[in-house]
Order: C-alpha cells, then sequence, then structure tokens
C-alpha cells in the first residue's frame, strides 16, 4: 500500500516508496504537484491534492487549511524560519560584510592622498556590489544559504521548495530596500505572517525555511 508511481511528462516512473517519494520532492526532484499513483487510487492525482504523510488517500481540497498544511509538510518539513533566527543569521553575515569593508578601507589608507577622493568613490561602489554579490551568490547557490543562515540552519527556496535562480535572489536582495523604506515593517512581517515571510519574501516568491540537511529538532 506505500508502493507509488510517478508521472515524469507522460512516462510512468518507479516504484518507489512513501518515503523516497517524500524525498525526492523535498530535495526539488519533483514539483510538489507532480502526478502520483499507488494501487487503491482512482487515476492519477496532484502529490499536493494527496495525503502522502498518513494514509496516501485523497481528502477533500476544499479544505484550504488541510491542504495547505501538507503543502507545508513538503516544502517546509522542518518548519518555516522565525524571526529570530533570522536576525541572528544576519547579524553574522553584516560582521562579514564589514569584516570585507574593512579590508577594502585598509587598500586605501596605503594609496596617496591625491588619488583618495577618486578610489573613496570606487570604494563604496565596490561595497554595494560585493554586498549584492554575497546575498544573491550564496542565496542561489548549491548552498542555498548565505554563511550566517548556514550557521542557523536555514536557507532560501521559492514557493515550492526549491533552489532559486541568481536572478530571483537579486530580486530578493533588492526587495529588501521596500522592507526597510516603510520603517522595517517589510522585516517584522516575518514574525507575524503563517509562513514567516517577510515583504521581500513575499515579492521575490521566496522562503525561509530551516534546513532540513542539518536540523536535528
Amino acid at each position: 500500500m506505500n508502493i507509488w508511481y510517478y508521472l515524469e511528462g507522460d512516462q510512468k516512473k518507479g516504484p518507489v516508496s512513501r518515503n523516497e517519494l517524500r524525498e525526492m520532492v523535498i530535495s526539488g526532484q519533483l514539483p510538489h504537484d507532480v502526478n502520483v499513483w499507488r494501487e487503491g487510487m482512482i487515476g492519477w492525482q496532484p502529490l499536493n491534492k494527496v495525503d502522502l504523510f498518513d494514509s496516501g488517500e485523497p481528502y477533500d481540497s476544499s479544505i484550504t487549511d488541510y491542504s495547505r498544511a501538507r503543502q507545508s509538510q513538503v516544502v517546509a518539513p522542518f518548519g518555516y524560519a522565525g524571526f529570530w533566527r533570522r536576525f541572528f543569521a544576519y547579524l553574522i553575515d553584516i560582521v562579514i560584510i564589514i569584516f570585507i569593508q574593512g579590508l577594502l578601507y585598509g587598500f586605501e589608507f596605503f594609496l596617496t592622498s591625491a588619488t583618495a577622493g577618486t578610489i573613496t568613490g570606487v570604494t563604496y561602489m565596490g561595497l554595494s556590489l560585493i554586498s549584492w554579490l554575497y546575498w544573491a551568490f550564496f542565496e542561489s547557490s548549491s548552498y542555498q544559504a548565505t554563511p550566517g543562515k548556514m550557521a542557523l540552519e536555514i536557507k532560501v527556496c521559492d514557493e515550492d521548495g526549491r533552489r532559486i535562480s541568481f536572478l530571483r535572489a537579486t530580486g530578493r536582495y533588492f526587495a529588501k530596500i521596500l522592507s526597510a523604506l516603510i520603517l522595517y515593517i517589510g522585516f517584522l512581517m516575518v514574525a507575524f505572517t503563517s509562513r514567516k515571510q517577510g515583504l521581500h519574501d513575499m515579492l521575490a516568491g521566496c522562503l525561509v525555511i530551516k534546513n532540513p540537511d542539518t536540523e536535528t529538532e
């Protein structure tokens, strides 16, 4: 009863166990709405319309809260990262950025005063570039997390639990400007929204989840 099959295009794949199917979705190998079937089911059905984590029986899709709960188990099996965990991860990243900033200013210090003005402008541009690349590169990498997020065992994904692109990571980074402009309310939203999303997360279609590779809670 726990042997499952799934469709890739029109091709039937399997058999796989319920746990194997679950892990394939969590890792991003399969979308959460992939069509699945097992013995006893009437036809193929999208995974997000099947109670995979209990008996595997279809459930009433009109029960919105239940549907969302099951989708959350697939996308964020260890839960969403809360405000304070994300805050302390951010502090670690800021320390790293400040260290890089110190290196740039140290380099500038040894330059002649005749070129200092020009180099100062270049330095500020360099700091902005480094900050953008730091967050966008790490969050779109295979780690899906900056060093600060790795330390706090969280990572960034899209709303289906998949790794985000560099372009989307860039959009999320610059959307933080909007979160800050409205008296930082965009960041405080993390503490009050159901999926712990800030305004910048919502605009970029991203989630920050506890990392299933290292989370032990």
